[in-house]
């Protein structure tokens, strides 16, 4: 019989994380998406770690006429795009091909995702590292980091964007009876999340960085959510190099420089959120947290994250001989951690933070 037992403020937890922490994708399909949570950001996973990731934040539900209230995507912080000269990274179809010694690597005893391949295109081939996590010491801040080292020299180009996702196509759940139409076919059809419309965005550049801000509003609430994400890129890129985007319903900039063959080339997108129904209150807070996390950088704040993460794992339940069942449990405990917080009195969504 296998022994099972709680360990409270475990003793001698090996310094890093043991195989039973880690779940990993090698390959690119089938796909199925993990989510990073901190009992207020919950944050998908997406196939290449550069693409844009659904994002929710609890106690943030619309309510549209007809509709029953859904949880609440907001605009869509992560992502990160990439030109080789030729093709967008996130506009690639890819393939065996095109994306090589693939490797999606969820820890989590640290609390990170890291998403890391070779992409090829002819000649012209990359090699991307994409690491990513919502602060465990901060619960109201997402970061990502991007290292792009191209194997050819030339023209380059890099997306970092803030966009509002679309609406939903909308059913009226509160009064329908019968699934017609997509929904009968696709029951899945039903289960979209709600929607945040964005009410005003804008880009400033300055020196080798930037903040993006959006301001949106739940469809049919009050909630007003305010993001602010400070970005920055490698020291020899300037904003002389960088084109402001901006429209009502995104902002971004995108870089242009001549890459060095075996250079690396490493940008951040540090994202504040703050809810709220004061427009100019929660654009204020989001904007001096983004600001505040970019000056603090990477390295302190992945180490604090991880290190918040190691506390809550000072209690943890143990299976003997089987690593299997282990990992598994280490899984469950990790996704009901990364719905629920000590400091937040919001209770868990039936599927967490991930709808």
């Amino acid at each position: 019989m296998k022994a099972v037992w709680l360990l409270a403020a475990m003793a001698g937890m090996a310094q890093g994380a043991d195989s039973t922490f880690l779940l990993e994708a090698r390959d690119l399909a089938p796909y199925t998406r993990t989510y990073l949570g901190n009992g207020l950001i919950g944050q998908s996973s997406s196939q290449l770690g550069t693409r844009a990731a659904e994002c929710f934040m609890a106690n943030v539900y619309d309510h549209a006429p007809g509709d029953v209230e859904r949880l609440a995507l907001l605009p869509e912080w992560n992502e990160v795009d990439v030109w080789n000269g030729r093709v967008w990274l996130n506009s690639a179809s890819p393939g065996p091909q095109s994306i090589r010694s693939y490797r999606q690597t969820l820890n989590m005893y640290d609390g990170t995702l890291r998403t890391q391949y070779e992409w090829v295109d002819g000649d012209r081939a990359m090699t991307i590292a994409v690491e990513t996590f919502v602060s465990r010491r901060d619960s109201a801040l997402g970061v990502v980091q991007v290292q792009i080292t191209p194997h050819f020299a030339g023209a380059v180009k890099v997306r970092l964007p803030l966009r509002a996702p679309p609406p939903p196509k909308r059913y009226l759940m509160d009064k329908l009876e019968k699934l017609e139409g997509e929904a009968a076919r696709n029951q899945w059809a039903i289960w979209y999340p709600g929607y945040m419309a964005p009410r005003q965005s804008s880009a400033q550049l300055q020196g080798n960085g930037g903040l993006l801000q959006m301001l949106a509003e739940a469809e049919g609430k009050k909630t007003l959510v305010a993001e602010a994400v400070e970005v920055d890129w490698p020291d020899g890129l300037d904003s002389k190099q960088a084109v402001r985007q901006q429209s009502n319903d995104a902002s971004g900039v995108e870089l242009s420089f001549s890459a060095r063959a075996g250079r690396p080339y490493v940008f951040h997108k540090y994202a504040a959120m703050v809810s709220g129904l004061n427009a100019s209150e929660v654009s204020e807070k989001a904007a001096m947290k983004a600001r505040e996390s970019r000056a603090r950088g990477y390295a302190v704040l992945v180490q604090e994250h991880a290190a918040a993460w190691h506390e809550l794992w000072e209690t943890d339940i143990q299976v003997e001989g089987d690593p299997q069942l282990q990992t598994v449990i280490h899984s469950m405990i990790f996704y009901l951690l990364g719905s629920a917080s000590k400091d937040s009195q919001f209770s868990i969504p039936p599927m967490g933070l991930s709808t």
